[in-house]
């Protein structure tokens, strides 16, 4: 209503002035005053509060609006639809100051507005109100599951930035650079981020300088003085606090910035414009109230002068658009701009002005300016022209032409300049796309250009320009926010030419980014590396995470806020928004497009030619721009939410036929999810209302606690809600978060807020106030739009911001996992895992707690009047009248109870009856109720085996020459004498033991651990005496893997939560802790480190093998890369042979790692005499009969021992072929590491050794080797999925 009342004009180009909007606010009050009976506010008071509020809405950051403040009415319609809460606190600040005035009529005015001239600044006050009572918070609370758990502490995993996709080319010019020789680094900046990109044949990276907290909208660079791998990089921004940081970019094999100093306190609005001197010992800046400063950059001076400001001047009135330092010494500068050209001449410590003479040129725009020698300057125009400024020895600074003809060298402006290292060759960028590549000459003292060459790049405007060290290349930028290499076809250089002549070149794009307006729209392409983005600019841009490039871009012509991408990846739906331009507004408003995803990715020649060709249908139904759409889970319906207040669903089965409409908000509709199922929809709108509906026919859903508060939800991308209450801070208001976003393993959600700020948080985040979180800075604008991508094992976070325009790749560094079943509510048992066989998970055994919580068969048991438990020696009394009992009864029975003969009998009957109870009573007192009971039992043989859900966990014991092995059992760990017959037991766990480690330390002291189910602790005890050495407590429930350090002085364990935590055992303490993988591990074993002090340990899975590192207390993991020789499947089991890692995979292969573990060498067949057409098949089969299921080596003996799914096993004589001295070429491709037949000790299979034939299953699970009776012998341990174990006798 204010905004109408303010802007009823239909000039949509009109600005509003100060006054204007003073006057609107006066009468405005006024008439609010009159009609509720309030006295009218004073003219002080309203002057104050126009100017507070004004400037809130002043995109320029001025911080305090005063009459000379003009803001577009453009700018002031977006800032009132987008901040109602601004406009709230507005008319509360009115409303105040009426009923102020009312109750304190005797006080003065200059008190009054002394008292709530700052109410509008009271951000965090209206935040705490907003958050104090919000509609949607009651719904929220009531539809909170009653299964949900608050975890306040901050998340464990993090996420680091791995690509950025950006440019500021849409407002900045001159601020690309070549940084290495051949053109492959180039520095540039986006939002608040310096980047050093690296381009290479093979490889791509980005280095980045993250130090800003607002929009770096200047950059200049210079050359070390001392090191030519090294510059010297300074970057400005803007904002509250203008910035300058001055870094070093070092160019080493890890490419990195370090800081060096940072200088603000001069500059009040932003800095414009930066220059090095030639030898980077100044710095100039102008700012953007076009102060002039200089400081000084001498990175050998000491750290209290570097960075200190030696000059410091206000420059002209007119606009400075451009400067560089000039003359001999490059300590003199020149600034140019509008209407002017300023030679700043250098005395001593300070700086003189020198106008130049500009003759008939005086009313020229001079954009940009270059020092091409020692006494000379080439400035560009805005008409195309290039003229050299030259100081002549009286100090008059004069402007001549630089070519003998005077006709335009560019069109319509020339944009940018630069010069080569040697200044032999000029570079000029114009508005008409156009780049040329002059001579510098010199004639008569006068500096003139020659053209070399032109190269028309784009019909846009060129922002940057400069040439490679080499020659060989130009990198040019435009306004459309691009960067691309430009290079001879013939491959010679631009440096090479010597006269004017065409020239064929190639160009390849660098960089890409959105150039217009916001950036919003953002979606996923299922099961893939793709990702889409759409934005005000009208482009449509298909991005590619594997390679970090934009694969393609499409013109829409129309402004674009949204998309999707259904779940088979056949269709996109693209909606528009309505805000840019009459015509456009009115052609784009509620318009829905729907294209075929298949036909827009096909290699074709014309993009526009594929996006017609695509396009499948337009959908106009909304009345307003469209502001969110999705399609279902299933992918049947598509839903459509617009700023008109409404939610559209389609179906899409049937051609995207209108289905339903739900119109219950009463604002835009911001975002939605659906249900699982698909059937409902939770939805909020720009009021802050959180509403529940039926997708198929719209109907809202009043009562959803009763009915959907256990229901679960595809996704959670609306910002209010149960699940994200924790979000909202203290001093947080409605517009603060723009985007939310839940993890596909649901253990992470992550915001994107208006500060410009990532927040993740744990999922959910339910505390009140705020859960804890990790923030993550880049962006220099609020971030409109955050999506998580999940493929494979890898997990990636995209963010957009809106204004800076820029899309961010965040990588996941400890993945929590994709594996989330959305049967989770269910109960254990009916949960199948992810892995690559659900029969190999460990399904642990639950559910005794839950049963013993509720006991409805309590009240069904009642006790018998006289009963409790015996005292023994009360018994033999009862035990007698008991049997006199029974013999009277016997003898009734046998006779005719209708003779009276027999009635006496009867009588002696119940009174022997009653003899027996009273016996009963006597023997059955409470006392004898807590006696235990004299007798006891001595367990004398254990029969059984965990290996139905275990591997890897039974051991011979080389303890003298006796035959011994150790396994688990139940809660026992069992000791079998093979020779003796007889057993002992490890009887310290209180749950089933799940898993077991042996081994050896540097004394030959024998060393078992032993970890269990549930909460617990792990132990380390002795074999031979059952003694136990160390109780350790890792607070980790489920312990399902462990291993020792190769000396035996370190243990590492893995829980079921996929938590890592390695133990001094001997010291009782946990040294360190970590996050594994998010998928299923199967096994864990130490490996060999030539490092002192350094221990590894390798940890396979579900499509990965990873190896962990520990130092002390510190551990990173390192995966290993399976490709190219491998595909993503489950690693079952691992050993270290020597300095290898040899892999027992699905697939039937064993896979040999390369000495620095960071990739696999090669591979071969564990049935070594299958052809590969059976080993395919084998692995292709859903049984999988050729995993490779277990596997160990004997470094004594020299054996490898693998066992598979299919009962075989196989002993490799690792002797013949010592895998440390083999030579591998990695480059050649066609070389595979691998053993023959030859190397073959022993093959068999379960089913061929007599004895083993009815065994249940015969699915190894554990192998164990030591040496045999004989001197060829070698004796075997098999542990099977069928709980069996069998040691079997095999020679050569």
């Amino acid at each position: 209503v204010l905004y109408f009342y303010i802007t009823f004009e239909t000039n949509e180009d009109s600005t509003l002035q100060f006054n204007e909007f003073y006057l609107a606010i006066k009468s405005f009050e006024n008439g609010v005053s009159n009609c509720l009976g309030h006295v009218a506010s004073s003219e002080d008071y309203l002057r104050i509060v126009a100017s507070q509020w004004l400037a809130l809405a002043d995109p320029n950051h001025k911080g305090s609006a005063d009459r000379n403040t003009n803001i577009s009415k453009k700018n002031f319609f977006d800032f009132c639809i987008n901040r109602q809460h601004v406009v709230r606190r507005l008319l509360e600040a009115l409303g105040q100051a009426g009923t102020m005035y009312e109750l304190t009529s005797d006080v003065s005015s200059e008190e009054s507005i002394y008292n709530s001239s700052n109410i509008l600044e009271k951000a965090p006050s209206g935040g705490d109100e907003w958050m104090a009572n919000p509609p949607w918070k009651k719904v929220a609370e009531r539809m909170r599951p009653s299964t949900a758990k608050n975890n306040n502490s901050p998340p464990s995993s993090s996420i680091s930035l791995s690509w950025v996709h950006g440019y500021r080319g849409f407002d900045c010019r001159n601020n690309v650079f070549s940084v290495s020789v051949d053109g492959s680094h180039i520095l540039y900046h986006t939002a608040a981020l310096v980047i050093c990109q690296y381009s290479g044949s093979s490889d791509r990276k980005q280095s980045y300088f993250n130090m800003h907290t607002d929009d770096i909208v200047a950059m200049a660079i210079a050359s070390h003085p001392n090191d030519s791998a090294k510059r010297v990089v300074a970057s400005g921004q803007i904002g509250k606090t203008p910035t300058i940081y001055v870094s070093m970019l070092c160019l080493d094999k890890d490419t990195h910035f370090d800081s060096l100093v940072c200088c603000k306190g001069y500059h009040t609005k932003g800095v414009a414009q930066l220059a090095f001197s030639g030898d980077s010992k100044r710095l100039l800046s102008i700012g953007v109230e076009y102060t002039v400063a200089v400081y000084n950059t001498d990175v050998s001076a000491s750290p209290q002068d570097l960075g200190r400001m030696v000059f410091s001047s206000q420059g002209p009135k007119d606009k400075i658009l451009h400067c560089c330092f000039a003359g001999n010494q490059m300590k003199s500068f020149i600034s140019c701009g509008e209407k002017h050209v300023i030679f700043w001449s250098n005395n001593s410590s300070s700086y003189s002005q020198i106008i130049g003479k500009l003759g008939s040129e005086k009313s020229k725009l001079f954009l940009t300016a270059v020092n091409i020698n020692d006494t000379a300057v080439a400035v560009g125009t805005a008409d195309g022209d290039i003229y050299i400024c030259k100081v002549s020895e009286s100090k008059d600074c004069v402007l001549l032409p630089s070519v003998k003809n005077c006709l335009a060298i560019h069109a319509k402006g020339v944009t940018c300049l630069s010069v080569d290292s040697s200044r032999t060759i000029l570079l000029s960028g114009g508005k008409d796309g156009k780049a040329n590549v002059w001579r510098i000459n010199s004639e008569d003292g006068v500096s003139l250009l020659s053209l070399l060459c032109s190269v028309y790049t784009d019909t846009c405007s060129l922002r940057s320009i400069c040439l490679s060290g080499d020659g060989n290349a130009l990198i040019i930028s435009n306004i459309n926010c691009d960067i691309k290499l430009i290079s001879m076809i013939d491959k010679s250089t631009f440096k090479s030419l010597t006269s004017s002549q065409p020239v064929q070149s190639q160009v390849s794009t660098l960089v890409s980014a959105h150039c217009k307006e916001e950036l919003w729209g953002l979606c996923i392409v299922p099961k893939s590396y793709k990702f889409i983005t759409v934005g005000d600019d009208g482009y449509l841009k298909v991005w590619d995470i594997s390679t970090n490039c934009l694969l393609e871009s499409f013109d829409l012509q129309l402004p674009a806020r949204c998309c999707a991408v259904s779940p088979d990846a056949v269709y996109l739906a693209v909606g528009f928004n309505a805000k840019t331009g009459k015509g456009k507004a009115k052609q784009s408003q509620g318009v829905v497009m729907i294209f075929r995803l298949e036909s827009l990715l096909q290699v074709q020649s014309s993009n526009q030619a594929k996006l017609a060709s695509s396009l499948v249908l337009e959908i106009k139904e909304a009345k307003q721009s469209i502001s969110c759409i999705k399609f279902s889970p299933n992918g049947t319906i598509l839903t459509v939410g617009s700023r008109d207040n409404s939610i559209y669903h389609y179906s899409v089965v049937q051609q995207f036929k209108f289905k339903s409409k739900f119109s219950k908000h009463n604002s835009g509709v911001l975002g939605f999810d659906f249900s699982t199922c698909g059937k409902y929809l939770v939805s909020y709108c720009s009021a802050y209302e959180l509403l529940y509906s039926e997708v198929n026919t719209g109907a809202h859903i009043t009562k959803a606690e009763s009915l959907l508060k256990e229901i679960d939800w595809e996704t959670c991308t609306c910002s209010l809600g149960w699940s994200v209450t924790g979000l909202w801070r203290g001093g947080m208001d409605g517009s603060d978060i723009n985007s939310v976003d839940r993890s596909p393993c649901r253990q992470l959600v992550v915001s994107g807020e208006d500060s410009g700020k990532l927040c993740m948080f744990r999922y959910p985040a339910m505390t009140e106030g705020g859960s804890q979180h990790i923030e993550y800075s880049g962006h220099s604008s609020h971030i409109t739009n955050v999506r998580w991508l999940s493929i494979n094992d890898s997990q990636f976070l995209i963010s957009c911001g809106g204004n800076d325009k820029s899309v961010f790749v965040w990588s996941c560094d400890s993945y929590q996992g994709d594996s989330y079943d959305k049967s989770s509510k269910l109960s254990k048992s009916e949960v199948k895992s992810n892995s690559f066989d659900a029969e190999e998970s460990f399904d642990l055994p639950g559910g005794g707690d839950e049963f013993l919580a509720v006991k409805p068969w309590l009240g069904a048991i009642v006790p018998p009047t006289y009963w409790s438990n015996p005292d023994p020696t009360k018994l033999p009394p009862y035990s007698a009248a008991l049997s006199e009992v029974c013999s009277l009864q016997k003898k009734l029975d046998q006779l005719n109870v209708n003779d009276d003969y027999y009635v006496p009998l009867y009588e002696t009957l119940r009174q022997s009856t009653l003899l027996a109870n009273q016996k009963m009573s006597e023997a059955c007192t409470a006392d004898s109720c807590t006696q235990p009971p004299s007798d006891d039992l001595e367990l004398d043989w254990v029969y059984g085996y965990r290996g139905y859900d275990s591997r890897n966990n039974s051991y011979f014991l080389s303890i003298d020459s006796e035959l011994m092995v150790v396994y688990p059992a139940a809660g026992l760990i069992v000791i079998t004498n093979y020779q003796k017959l007889t057993q002992r037991y490890f009887r310290g766990h209180t749950d089933d033991v799940l898993c077991l480690a042996y081994c050896q330390d540097t004394s030959s002291n024998h060393l078992v651990a032993s970890g269990q189910v549930g909460k617990g602790n792990t132990y380390v005890w002795d074999p031979t005496t059952i003694k136990i050495l160390s109780t350790l407590n890792t607070k980790q429930k489920t312990v399902i893997l462990l291993s020792f350090s190769n000396d035996g002085k370190f243990l590492v364990t893995v829980a079921e939560d996929k938590s890592i935590a390695v133990s001094d055992w001997k010291a009782g303490n946990v040294l360190t802790n970590t996050q594994g993988e998010a998928s299923v591990s199967h096994h864990l074993s130490a490996i060999y480190n030539n490092l002192s002090g350094v221990i590894s340990f390798v940890n396979t899975g579900d499509k990965f093998i990873k190896i962990w590192t520990i130092n002390g207390r510190n551990i990173t993991g390192t995966k290993v890369s399976i490709s190219p020789l491998s595909k993503p499947q489950a690693f079952l089991c691992g050993v270290s042979v020597g300095n290898k890692i040899v892999i027992g995979a699905e697939d039937g292969y064993l896979y040999v790692s390369a000495d620095n573990g960071k990739s696999l060498q090669g591979k071969w067949p564990h049935l070594i005499n299958s052809t590969s057409k059976e080993l395919a098949e084998l692995s292709a089969s859903k049984s999988k009969s050729a995993a490779v299921t277990a596997i160990t080596y004997n470094s004594n003996l020299g054996l490898l021992v693998s066992g598979s799914r299919n009962g075989s096993v196989c002993l490799w004589n690792c002797l013949r072929n010592n895998f440390d001295s083999f030579d591998f070429d990695p480059k050649d491709k066609t070389r595979k590491l691998e053993l023959s037949a030859a190397d073959v000790y022993n093959f068999f299979r379960l089913d061929d050794v007599s004895g083993l034939k009815d065994a249940v299953c015969k699915q190894v699970h554990n192998l164990s080797i030591k040496a045999g009776l004989g001197s060829d012998d070698v004796l075997v341990l098999i542990g099977t999925k069928g709980c069996d174990l069998f040691i079997v006798q095999c020679s050569k």
